[in-house]
């Protein structure tokens, strides 16, 4: 995802091309919204689409924690979960072949995040599981993550 000259953020699919990020990318705003309309009373956006790399277009590539306060659309039952925080990179976790938010969400969502083994998982419980297990996760390079929980305003 990149954000523009006018501070909108655009997830970046295959077709993407930065030099026309608002007509080949989806506007962040307009998925929340389109989130926000569902009937369901809560709601998770999973956001890892902040890696690391070394191109020129990684400065207008910020951590997802930045993208989601750039979210003008108010979000009454969205809750969102940003893989990293502000200045931080997302981490490929080359022995999974996975992010390690990936590895982590997949996880939780297998059973382990169900803190009260209601087989409910929450938000919170969610985050409280990534989170944990994110600051113990021994990483090539001794790199390191935080992720941000954003819950409905």
């Amino acid at each position: 995802a990149y954000i523009d000259s006018d501070s909108s953020v655009f997830l970046a699919g295959r077709d993407f091309r930065f030099d026309q990020m608002a007509e080949t990318g989806v506007p962040l705003n307009w998925l929340v919204q389109r989130i926000e309309k569902c009937a369901a009373k809560d709601k998770l956006l999973l956001l890892d689409c902040s890696h690391l790399g070394n191109q020129k277009d990684l400065r207008s590539q910020p951590s997802t924690a930045t993208m989601v306060r750039k979210i003008k659309t108010p979000r009454k039952t969205t809750s969102i979960i940003a893989s990293c925080d502000d200045g931080q990179r997302g981490i490929d976790w080359k022995e999974k072949q996975l992010s390690v938010f990936a590895w982590y969400v997949a996880d939780g969502f297998a059973g382990a995040a169900d803190a009260n083994r209601d087989l409910r998982i929450t938000a919170q419980e969610a985050f409280d599981y990534v989170k944990k297990s994110m600051a113990g996760a021994r990483i090539e390079g001794g790199a390191k993550q935080t992720p941000v929980l954003f819950l409905p305003l």
